[in-house]
């Protein structure tokens, strides 16, 4: 019984080793073949233990590119299913810094991300979307409309000019 209460406090005594806070904004250069781009990518807690990941190559697209974080003591891995790529980095000692290498197909690419606050967030260009709107101007023609289904579920409004 003695030797089970001096273990738990022994245990007890150890220092508990946190990681620090990853949530938040990171940013950093991507370099490769044909120039740098800005990359920020934002991290939130997902379910559970879960990092949900949000990439952005704010030099190439507005887009925003899902994908999911594991961290394994300093060792950090970022997959972005949609662009079949991924980031091999490993986590500076202070928390604030990941380097590491950028991989897509065959192409890998050097990547330093520095976390940083909303204040020094490169700023995320818009999506811009063209609406059109077509309307019928001859005479005796009306609009139709009707919900077409569309293959593996779902529906779709269609609207269309036709003669009376």
């Amino acid at each position: 019984m003695k030797m089970r209460t001096m273990w738990t406090l022994v245990i007890a005594a150890l220092p508990v080793i946190a990681l620090p806070e990853l949530t938040g904004t990171w940013q950093g250069m991507l370099v490769g073949p044909r120039g740098e781009f800005r990359t920020v990518i934002k991290i939130s807690k997902g379910d559970e233990a879960a990092l949900n990941v949000l990439l952005y190559s704010i030099d190439q697209s507005a887009a925003e590119n899902p994908g999911s974080m594991t961290v394994q003591g300093s060792n950090v891995k970022i997959s972005i299913p949609g662009l079949s790529g991924t980031f091999d980095g490993k986590l500076s000692p202070d928390g604030s810094s990941i380097a590491g290498t950028w991989t897509r197909g065959s192409a890998a690419m050097s990547l330093s991300i520095k976390h940083v606050s909303k204040d020094a967030a490169w700023a995320i260009p818009k999506l811009k979307f063209d609406v059109a709107s077509i309307k019928p101007s001859a005479p005796g023609i009306k609009q139709v409309s009707e919900v077409r289904p569309l293959p593996g579920g779902g529906s779709v409004p269609l609207t269309c000019p036709s003669r009376i």
